[in-house]
């Protein structure tokens, strides 16, 4: 009954600005602030999700208040989780499923998700690709057009941390024996490129060790 409107207008505005100590101050007085929402429904927790204001969402995840509205959903059924997907705030996304906001099914994923993937793969970004496989683990298993998996674009590109972040899932492992549409596995491509780092990695994990027939000039 005390609150003012202004504080509410506050609020609002320096979570959307990404002002993570004037957020932490008007919480001190008024945590409930953490549960209201805007004009489209949104909790502040939403609308820091959608910014991608990490600090915020971290800040807002830390009181009773925040935690108890990482489920909610907007006036259109959005939540927190599938707002800052739509905008690609990987990191944001884990976050919030750390805090209990549910994983997503594979018909929730966006085209925009597969193509950062791949991308955060092949640049070797092992933070982004695991901020991803939080929220997607099963786009390790997806394939590109030349029929290749996430574990073998990264083998042929020597990504030794994002090849070990991959094979850390359940989703990459299956996969390790897999063959795009030219018949070759992640250790052959490894190979191909003499990534030994790579192939010592991937039969530690159980690919089948190559024959001598698979010897390249270059080994």
């Amino acid at each position: 009954s005390d609150l003012l409107p202004s504080a509410r207008k506050d609020f609002f505005q320096a979570v959307l600005q990404g002002k993570d100590g004037l957020v932490g101050n008007i919480l001190s007085v008024f945590e409930c602030l953490a549960e209201c929402k805007d004009e489209a429904g949104r909790t502040p927790l939403m609308v820091a999700s959608r910014g991608g204001r990490l600090q915020v969402v971290e800040h807002l995840l830390s009181t009773v208040a925040g935690r108890s509205v990482v489920t909610a959903v907007d006036s259109d059924g959005r939540s927190a989780l599938s707002l800052a997907l739509n905008k690609s705030h990987w990191h944001v996304c884990k976050v919030l499923i750390e805090n209990g906001a549910p994983k997503l099914a594979v018909s929730d994923l966006l085209p925009s998700a597969r193509k950062d993937f791949f991308q955060a793969v092949l640049q070797g970004k092992d933070g982004l690709v695991g901020n991803i496989l939080s929220v997607f683990e099963c786009l390790a298993e997806c394939k590109d057009e030349a029929g290749r998996t996430p574990l073998m674009v990264a083998s042929r590109g020597g990504r030794l941390q994002v090849v070990e972040h991959l094979l850390s899932t359940v989703a990459g492992r299956s996969v390790v024996t897999a063959v795009d549409s030219d018949g070759r596995s992640a250790l052959s491509l490894a190979l191909n490129k003499s990534h030994w780092h790579v192939c010592k990695v991937l039969i530690e994990n159980g690919a089948p060790k190559l024959a001598v027939s698979d010897l390249l000039p270059s080994a």
